[in-house]
């Protein structure tokens, strides 16, 4: 099943876009709230974010999916409300076809890939995403609401049952949580920094596009440089999704969730 979900995304995402590849290098910020990272990295630490959009996860209670790679939510983009079906693969374990995961040769990046996405209301994006030292490939497909009653498409539970089987009404919600933006110019680079807030858990993250084949020196060079600005990085660098759900006493070892005790 994973090798022919890669086959479909492989024709769109490899299609000569005139692009080069790109890179979303995070960074998960444990910091107490927003206002002490900014007014560490220099900025106004009353400066207003640019964005205020909430953002809604979903799975079953306990979490099982997300820790598989496998993740739901809902968000306001330019505006609109939309819901999205991500997955992230691992290139060094994923059965993929040979020759997917190039560092070089492809064209792509992150754009929406799928020629009849403007009448389906539907896009499609495939990045790579670093957190810490692990690299990985997502792809997803984000569907504007529209008024529309059922959160997922038929196109978007078809792409998440060739990944994996989903017991679709055993999903709830977890939000919505508040999520205001950033932009920030970060030891010369471009970066949006926010923060999900999520009851008392104050979620952070940087994040920096670049090509590719800069990722490492960028990384470094940032990595670097936030920790001489004081920034507390957490330990463990993984998407925000997972340390939501560790935050609220949930331990995804072996994808089987059970409660921490307290």
């Amino acid at each position: 099943m994973w090798r022919r979900l890669f086959f479909i995304f492989a024709f769109f995402a490899l299609y000569p876009l005139g692009k080069q590849i790109k890179v979303d290098l995070q960074w998960s910020i444990c910091e107490a709230d927003p206002q002490a990272v900014l007014q560490k990295l220099g900025k106004d630490g009353t400066r207003e974010p640019y964005k205020k959009t909430p953002v809604t996860y979903y799975d079953t209670d306990p979490p099982s999916y997300s820790w598989g790679g496998l993740m739901f939510r809902k968000k306001t983009r330019r505006g609109e409300e939309l819901s999205a079906v991500k997955v992230h693969f691992d290139p060094k374990t994923s059965d993929a076809p040979q020759g997917f995961f190039r560092d070089t040769e492809a064209p792509v990046v992150e754009a929406p890939f799928n020629r009849a996405a403007w009448e389906t209301r539907e896009r499609y994006l495939c990045v790579w995403d670093r957190y810490g030292n692990n690299t990985s490939f997502t792809c997803q497909i984000q569907s504007l609401l529209a008024g529309r009653k059922e959160l997922w498409t038929d196109e978007q539970i078809r792409f998440a049952e060739r990944c994996q089987s989903v017991i679709w009404e055993d999903l709830i919600s977890f939000g919505p949580n508040p999520n205001p933006k950033w932009r920030l110019d970060v030891a010369g680079y471009r970066a949006v920094f926010d923060d999900v807030q999520a009851g008392p858990f104050h979620l952070m993250e940087l994040e920096v596009k670049v090509l590719k084949d800069k990722g490492d020196e960028v990384y470094e060079t940032i990595s670097r440089y936030l920790r001489e600005c004081g920034i507390l990085l957490c330990h463990k660098q993984e998407p925000r999704t997972l340390r939501l759900f560790q935050a609220m006493g949930y331990d995804g070892n072996y994808h089987n969730l059970v409660k921490q005790s307290r």
